[in-house]
Order: C-alpha cells, then sequence, then structure tokens
C-alpha cells in the first residue's frame, strides 16, 4: 500500500465515535516511531489516515504498525453497545515508497484559510497562505517556482517572486502552505499558470487566481 493509503478496521459490532483517541490508536514505523495520523469512527469502522510530508516521502517507513488498545485497559476500544475489545492488538501492513491518489480525478481546492475558495484571501498571522486540496498533489511539482506569486501595482502583476513551502498529505487531503516573502504587498496567486498538477498530470481545479493581501 502507498505512505498515504488509509486503513481500514473493522470489527463484529459498530465502534462507538466516541472511543478512539491518542492513547487508544496509535499508529507507527517498523522501528516503533510514533507517525502523525487522522483517526475517525466512519460507518462504524475504524479509519486511520496516515499523515505524511516532504520527510517520510525522502526517507520512507518499510512499513506500518497500527496498535489498538484493549482489555484490561481503560482506553480499551469500545462498541456502540458497550463492548470493549477483547485485547491490545498490533497490526502490521508494509507500505510502498510514495503516494497514491486513483480517484480519478483532479485535485480540487476546497479551502483557502479555512474557507471556501475565493478571488480574495488574508495571509495569516504567521505569515502563511493555507490551501487544501481533495486530491493528491505530485510531490515533484511542488517546487518555489511551481507556485509564483506576483507582486500587484496599479492593476498589474510584476514579475513573479517565490514562495516557501511545505505541505502535508493525509489520505487524499492535501494541505499546501506556502509563505510569502516578506513586505511585498498585495500578491496574485494563479493556479491557472502555476505548476501544481495531481499524480496523472492534470492541473488542479478550479484555475482560480487567488488575491493575497
Amino acid at each position: 500500500m502507498p505512505l498515504n493509503a488509509t486503513l481500514v478496521v473493522e470489527l463484529d459490532e459498530a465502534l462507538d465515535p466516541l472511543a478512539p483517541g491518542a492513547r487508544s490508536v496509535r499508529l507507527e514505523d517498523l522501528d516503533g516511531r510514533a507517525q502523525p495520523a487522522e483517526v475517525a469512527v466512519e460507518g462504524g469502522r475504524l479509519v486511520v489516515r496516515p499523515c505524511v510530508g516532504p520527510a517520510e516521502l525522502a526517507r520512507p517507513a518499510a512499513g506500518w504498525r497500527l496498535r489498538l488498545a484493549g482489555a484490561p485497559s481503560p482506553l480499551a476500544l469500545r462498541t456502540l453497545g458497550g463492548r470493549r475489545l477483547e485485547r491490545g492488538y498490533a497490526l502490521e501492513v508494509a507500505v510502498d515508497p510514495g503516494l497514491a491518489d486513483d480517484s480519478g480525478r483532479a485535485p480540487r481546492l476546497v479551502a483557502v484559510q479555512g474557507r471556501a475558495p475565493q478571488a480574495l484571501a488574508e495571509v495569516d498571522a504567521e505569515g502563511r497562505v493555507v490551501l487544501v486540496f481533495d486530491g493528491v498533489l505530485d510531490p515533484r511539482a511542488l517546487r518555489p517556482q511551481d507556485c509564483p506569486l506576483r507582486p500587484l501595482e496599479g492593476g498589474l502583476a510584476l514579475d513573479p517572486v517565490e514562495p516557501e513551502l511545505d505541505w502535508s498529505c493525509c489520505g487524499r487531503r492535501f494541505e499546501l502552505r506556502l509563505r510569502p516573502p516578506a513586505g511585498r504587498g498585495p500578491l496574485l496567486l494563479d493556479l491557472r499558470r502555476s505548476g501544481l498538477r495531481g499524480l496523472d498530470g492534470r492541473a488542479v481545479d478550479p484555475p482560480l487566481a487567488i488575491e493575497l493581501r
């Protein structure tokens, strides 16, 4: 399975949505190092989405180990009927050294700074712009030159400047974080002219031009 594949565990009864927590469900690599992950109950099943970034992609783990707390621990997972997992489990899966997206769709921009995408956005207090996509971007197209920002002056877009960038991927949820150069004034992020692409080479959707202030 790829690094960002979703792990799904199904028991003989639907899980209590409030049961999983950081201490009852733990994802780690095969050397025992904790791995960040999104944990939820969906349709009564336990769903774990590893959250990987540049470091994990550069030095991919050989596999993931999923630890589930069970009886007699007070942290044991429990079902809607109140039954606790009979014992603790450690489940291991091998992983491939890359990301995957088998949806067959282009990555879609779903949020900018935590809101629905609009033509205007504010740089946050940390000097960043956070874009969230439903779909996996190609890490090879995540270079500063692939995300050019054009200073705006008198209604004109000037020569581009390059931001600092970072990213993380949890399942198909892809978060791209840009840090524009300080003191540049309004900037234009034009997704139509960016190098951002999905793993299959498709341009991101929608091709929105966003003014950053």
